[in-house]
């Protein structure tokens, strides 16, 4: 059984590990005042309270504190001696669980070349006597539902009969397996999908065609846009809270890491992606992550994709990608015109 405290309204820094906002703690001034009355009553005389007068104080601190208890029960954990398989996924709930049929579980375990695994098996830790060992057809089910947002791990506790660190260890593993394994089909890849910008092309212009009824109309093979790029934030918690390494007294983390990781603008800590969205769904370039301080130009000119496209491009058409009116227009890249432009302009 865990016990957790929660607080009413916006909890002051200060009186963090208190759950208890600023208002509460002046409240809790008053209420202290009150006990102190309470409790001279209390020694003056050898009557107890009139009932009035104890109910008043119960009254008094259930209304004016938020230091509430509450219960939450530890989900149950049925051990089993073996891992869940393909084969034990019910067909009509596959897709709405894994975003995949279960026919394609099978090919998409061999393309991610998990078969070639020893034995199957998945052994995480560093100490052999506490490894957490998974099937690798499990662990690509935890990964899927995972990624099937919105799914916790507590939600997934009585399905695969294991806790939620087991399942994290296991989801992070197979995000760095994947990572570290594949990671360069989606950087650098412009190689791949240089053939295809014409078609990619000609689909944004019929669908602008298509958006704009008919008033925005370029000429067949003159629309050069294939792609849109933007960056996105994930908002993280403040790096480097605790000790730089292991033992007692051991160094912290220097301020300037939490820093570095900080932008005045949104006031809080993140990183940083950028991407380049293809029409057929597909990532074509993803640069990142980077510091949430870094704008969205500074991730352009470290991702160096300006220059990749030109040497793609090069000889050809060049074919360009669309960004917001952050980004600046030159080379392969286009930007919303922003600013006092006429009609034919934009």
């Amino acid at each position: 059984m865990r016990y957790i405290r929660t607080t009413k309204r916006k909890t002051a820094y200060k009186k963090r590990h208190l759950a208890l906002s600023a208002i509460e703690k002046m409240d809790l001034k008053q209420i202290r005042r009150c006990l102190k009355y309470f409790l001279l009553v209390k020694a003056t005389i050898d009557s107890p309270l009139p009932n009035e007068l104890e109910e008043y104080f119960q009254l008094l601190i259930e209304s004016n504190t938020s230091l509430q208890t509450i219960e939450i029960p530890d989900p149950v954990i049925n051990r089993r001696p073996v891992s869940l398989t393909f084969d034990d996924v019910d067909a009509d709930i596959c897709y709405h669980r894994y975003r995949f049929l279960k026919p394609d579980l099978w090919r998409l375990h061999k393309a991610l070349k998990l078969d070639e695994i020893e034995d199957g098996i998945i052994k995480i830790g560093a100490n052999p006597s506490k490894y957490i060992k998974c099937h690798t057809e499990e662990a690509l089910l935890i990964l899927l539902q995972r990624l099937a947002f919105p799914t916790r791990f507590l939600d997934m506790v009585s399905i695969y009969n294991r806790d939620t660190t087991a399942l994290s260890k296991i989801f992070c593993w197979m995000n760095n397996y994947i990572r570290n394994r594949f990671g360069y089909l989606i950087t650098n890849n412009w190689e791949y999908w240089k053939n295809d910008f014409e078609e990619f092309s000609e689909c944004i212009r019929k669908k602008v065609v298509e958006k704009s009824e008919g008033a925005i109309d370029y000429p067949e093979g003159s629309y050069l846009v294939f792609s849109f790029i933007d960056d996105t934030t994930i908002r993280t918690c403040r790096p480097g809270g605790g000790p730089a390494e292991e033992g007692e007294n051991a160094e912290r983390y220097s301020m300037l890491l939490q820093e570095a990781f900080y932008s005045g603008y949104k006031k809080h800590h993140g990183i940083k992606f950028q991407t380049v969205e293809l029409p057929n769904g597909m990532c074509g370039d993803l640069f990142g992550p980077k510091s949430y301080r870094d704008s969205d130009v500074d991730l352009l000119e470290f991702s160096g994709l300006v220059p990749a496209l030109f040497e793609v491009t090069r000889g050809g058409k060049q074919f360009a990608v669309y960004g917001d009116g952050v980004f600046p227009t030159v080379g392969n890249l286009i930007s919303k015109h922003v600013g006092n432009t006429t009609r034919e302009d934009r």
